[in-house]
């Protein structure tokens, strides 16, 4: 089950100096059970768990307060008598936790999503309804669609009406108010099929607008994937019936994935990575409504990757092919500037360096700056691994689990590989405006024997975050949440 997480809560200062005292609590319970941790802005956290990895048949969810006490908990089965379910989307709306999920019925090859609302604190149920029902052929999974305006105040969701692998794709799309009522339905036909269409992630404007992100592929589906053929676009689904057709390409650049986030201004802005022959580099797209899409590359030489690792130590070979193997994690949007963020993911269970590009408001390279780090959960603890991004104005936050020596004698000449066994949570403070890095150990952030899980770090104030580890040797198996307080 992997949940994708909502990041439209104001992030937080959190300087190299910041931790004072923390409030603890002990969760008896296996780490892997642990899915996500909800933040309830200034009132709380949720924390979302599951019977089983593999096959979960309950739902736990625990609100806890500013003061780290477990206020409420409720448990949803998911075992439904000839019904597959799935969890599609978890959020908080208008103080309700929001659970969206999808049932399918095999024999009647009806799939339908469902939205429950849990008021908070006491996460009682106050309404339930089915947004949206589409069609699946049997043992396939179909996902939904869904997401909130960046003022919170509509909900889209979009499901897919699949048929057959060869038919033509269609999509069914819904606009809901605060209110639940349904501000606009619409359909979209592509001229894809269904086996050949990928959607990657929608986004829904202030104005009611629908802009669907995906690729079309052109190759022999039973070979390998051929990055040439791979058709990347944007579909606008607007106000009366105004639908919108983006192809993303340009001189045969190829991109490898793209990232989307409105701006400031609430344009669609697009940032990826491409190849193009031995040559690669980033892209710089803009979605405008009556023209066809602005897409500026700007080709990253292996000496401009070098210089990014020699500038921050400690050093580690960058890799040859440019950007394939890193993972597009965040496209933020500042008023004067665009970061781009990736993670080199190249190993399996292996989770590398962190890179920075940074974009100015009109497009063009500014710099690439690099987070060294190595990270390897041998394949069965990710939670372990990966970072959290806290933001500011003029700086970003990483936390990650890092090795101890690789912060001794100066930064040390070569990185050390952290696990799961000898990871220590660290903190690398980045420059907006000039990309340098400041890096420490927080040796005192969590008690011995307990390890940082930074995939689920959240603020929950303006001066609190929580930190959730789990317990290694004498305590394995234990939860420990920290509030932790940040000084100024």
């Amino acid at each position: 089950m992997n949940l994708l997480k909502l990041y439209y809560w104001a992030l937080i200062l959190l300087p190299l100096n910041i931790f004072g005292q923390t409030e603890n609590s002990i969760l008896n319970k296996p780490i892997l059970n642990l899915e996500e941790v909800i933040p309830v802005p200034n009132k709380g956290f949720i924390l979302f768990k599951t019977d089983s990895v593999e096959a979960p048949t309950v739902l736990n969810f625990t609100y806890f307060n500013l003061d780290n006490e477990s206020i409420s908990s409720v448990s949803i089965p998911t075992s439904r008598t000839n019904e597959l379910f799935a969890l599609e989307k978890l959020f908080i709306w208008q103080n309700k936790l929001i659970i969206c999920s999808s049932l399918y019925q095999p024999g009647y090859r009806k799939n339908h999503l469902l939205y429950y609302e849990y008021n908070l604190p006491d996460l009682t149920l106050n309404k339930s309804e089915i947004l949206l029902k589409t069609v699946a052929p049997p043992s396939v999974y179909v996902p939904y669609f869904i997401n909130l305006s960046p003022d919170s105040s509509k909900l889209a969701v979009v499901g897919w009406n699949f048929h057959s692998p060869t038919e033509t794709a269609k999509i069914s799309t819904k606009i809901f108010d605060k209110n639940l009522t349904i501000e606009k339905q619409q359909d979209y036909n592509f001229t894809f099929q269904n086996e050949r269409l990928a959607i990657e992630e929608i986004l829904i404007d202030n104005h009611s607008k629908i802009y669907i992100s995906g690729n079309n592929y052109r190759g022999n589906l039973k070979a390998p994937t051929n990055l040439s053929k791979v058709d990347h676009f944007v579909v606008g689904i607007f106000p009366n019936n105004q639908d919108k057709f983006w192809p993303i390409k340009k001189d045969k650049y190829h991109f490898i994935q793209i990232k989307y986030a409105f701006n400031k201004s609430q344009t669609l802005i697009g940032t990826g990575s491409w190849e193009k022959g031995l040559k690669s580099g980033v892209g710089f797209i803009k979605i405008s409504n009556d023209e066809l899409p602005s897409i500026i590359t700007h080709p990253i030489a292996f000496k401009d990757f070098k210089a990014a690792y020699q500038k921050n130590l400690p050093t580690f070979s960058p890799s040859r092919n440019g950007f394939f193997g890193y993972e597009i994690t965040h496209l933020i949007c500042k008023t004067d500037a665009y970061f781009m963020i990736l993670e080199n993911q190249y190993f399996k269970g292996q989770y590398g360096d962190i890179l920075v590009v940074k974009l100015t408001a009109e497009g063009a390279l500014n710099w690439l700056s690099r987070i060294p780090k190595i990270q390897s959960t041998f394949g069965v603890a990710d939670k372990l691994a990966s970072f959290t991004l806290l933001e500011r104005p003029n700086n970003f936050y990483f936390l990650f689990n890092d090795h101890y020596s690789n912060y001794q004698n100066g930064n040390g000449a070569f990185l050390t590989t952290a696990t799961g066994f000898d990871a220590t949570p660290a903190l690398a403070e980045f420059s907006l405006s000039t990309g340098a890095i400041k890096r420490k150990i927080l040796s005192k952030l969590l008690p011995k024997d307990y390890v940082f899980l930074p995939r689920f770090c959240q603020p929950i104030t303006e001066k609190e975050i929580i930190i959730i580890g789990t317990g290694i040797f004498t305590k394995a198996g234990k939860f420990l949440l920290n509030k932790v307080k940040i000084k100024a």
